[in-house]
C-alpha cells in the first residue's frame, strides 16, 4: 500500500522522530516522505523537501507554507495513495481545509493526523480550537500518552474510537547529524551534575529549578554539585545572582551541544507544570540517563517499571529545593544509584520503534480497508 507522509517540522529531534517511525513500519508499506529542507538524514526513505517555511518573515513565511500544501495537494492527484499521515501542523484552520481538498483529490483517501500535544499546549484557545477542529476532521487521530487521550474524548469531543496510542519511541541523540558545538564545562568526575535543558519556559518549570537551587545554602554551596541550565530562552527571567556552581547557557543549542551536554550529566532535571509527551524524555531514556521528573502528563510513566530516578511529587520551588537537597546529600553518602539493567530493558520494549512502527502500519491497514 501506499502512504503519504507528511512532516512540516522535520528537523532536529522531529527528523529524528521521522526517521526512526519510518525506518520500522512494514517493509511492505510504499512511503512517500513530504518534510522539511531542514531534514538532515540521508538513510531511510527519500524526503521531498518542500517545506521552505523556515528563517522566512511573516507574512513570507505564512505564504510558503501555503505554497507547500498546493504542492502536497498536487502530490496526492499525482500519486494517489490510500493515507495521508500529517505528523504536524503550522496552520491548523489551513490544513482542515487541506484535509477536506485532499478527499476531493482523493475520493477514497483517509487521513491520520498525529497530535503530538495535549489541547492546552497549543498557545491560545483560538489555537487549542483550532487543533480541536483539525482533529475532529481526521480519520483517526495519534496520540503519545492515555493522558492526551483522554483529553482528546473527554475534552475535545472526539470519538475514542478515533484516537489511537502509539507511544513515541527513545530518541537516540547521538544518531542526530554533527552541526559543530563544543562543551561548556570540563565534566569533573567529583561532581554531580543536574541537567535542566531544552527551551527556558515557565510549562518546563525552568524557574523552579533554577530558584530551588538558588535558595538552598546546601545546594548553592555545593563543590561537588552543579546544576547546568542550557537552552533557547522562552518566556523564563533568570536572576542575575546565581550561585557559582550553576552554569546557564541561554541560547538554541546545536545537535552536538545538545548531546555532548546530555552524555556530560548525571540527573535529568524536568519540573515540568505541564506536557503531553516529551522529547527531553525520550533523549535521557535513550542514552539511559537518570530522571528527576514531575508527575505533569505521563513523565513519570518511566517509573511503572522501576526507579530511574525520582519523582517530584509537588512541583514548586519548596518540594524541589528538598527533593534536590536530599539527592546531592545520597550521593555524597552512596554515589549515584545503580537502575537495574532489567529496567532499562523493559524501558527500552516499551519506548520501541519496533512497536510503534508495528501498530502504525496496522492502522494504515486498517484505513485502507476502509470503506
Amino acid at each position: 500500500m501506499k502512504v503519504l507522509y507528511s512532516d512540516p517540522m522535520s528537523y532536529r529531534n522531529l527528523a529524528l522522530y521521522d526517521r526512526s517511525l519510518l525506518k520500522n513500519l512494514d517493509a511492505d508499506i510504499q512511503v512517500l516522505f513530504w518534510g522539511n529542507e531542514r531534514y538532515e538524514f540521508q538513510d531511510g526513505p527519500s524526503v521531498n523537501r518542500i517545506y521552505r517555511y523556515s528563517g522566512k518573515p511573516m507574512p513570507l513565511k505564512a505564504a510558503s507554507y501555503l505554497l507547500s500544501q498546493v504542492k502536497l495537494l498536487c502530490a496526492l492527484r499525482r500519486h494517489r495513495p490510500q493515507v495521508l499521515h500529517v505528523q504536524w501542523t503550522r496552520m491548523p484552520r489551513v490544513d482542515r481545509l487541506v484535509f477536506a481538498l485532499a478527499r476531493r483529490v482523493c475520493p477514497r483517501l483517509k487521513v491520520v493526523f498525529t497530535c503530538h500535544d495535549g489541547l492546552g499546549l497549543h498557545g491560545t484557545k483560538m489555537q487549542s480550537r483550532a487543533v480541536k477542529e483539525l482533529c475532529l476532521s481526521a480519520d483517526r487521530v495519534v496520540v503519545h500518552t492515555e493522558t492526551t487521550r483522554a483529553e482528546l474524548t473527554e475534552r475535545g469531543g472526539i470519538p475514542p474510537e478515533r484516537v489511537r496510542v502509539v507511544h513515541h519511541g527513545p530518541l537516540a541523540v547521538d544518531d542526530l547529524p554533527r552541526d559543530g558545538g563544543t562543551l561548556f564545562f570540563e565534566k569533573d568526575p567529583s561532581k554531580v551534575v543536574f541537567g535542566v535543558l531544552g527551551i527556558m519556559s515557565p510549562y518546563k518549570g525552568t524557574d523552579i529549578a533554577v530558584e530551588a537551587w538558588r535558595s538552598s545554602e546546601i545546594l548553592a554551596g555545593a563543590d561537588d554539585a552543579l546544576l547546568v541550565v542550557a537552552g533557547e530562552p522562552g518566556g523564563v527571567s533568570l536572576p542575575e545572582d546565581l550561585p557559582r556552581n550553576v552554569t546557564v547557557v541561554p541560547r538554541k543549542l546545536t545537535n552536538e551541544e545538545f548531546a555532548s551536554l546530555l552524555r556530560s550529566v548525571d540527573i535529568v532535571v524536568m519540573p515540568y507544570r505541564r506536557i503531553s509527551q516529551s522529547g527531553l524524555l525520550l533523549s535521557a531514556l535513550g542514552a539511559r540517563k537518570l530522571l528527576l521528573v514531575s508527575r505533569a502528563g505521563e513523565l513519570d510513566a518511566p517509573f511503572l517499571f522501576g526507579r530511574p530516578g525520582w519523582v517530584l511529587e509537588k512541583t514548586d520551588v519548596p518540594s524541589l529545593r528538598s527533593l534536590l537537597e536530599s539527592i546531592v546529600t545520597e550521593v555524597r553518602e552512596r554515589g549515584l544509584p545503580a537502575v537495574d539493567e532489567a529496567v532499562w530493558e523493559a524501558l527500552d520494549r516499551h519506548y520501541s520503534w519496533k512497536e510503534a512502527g508495528r501498530l502504525t502500519s496496522a492502522l494504515y491497514r486498517e484505513l485502507a480497508q476502509e470503506k
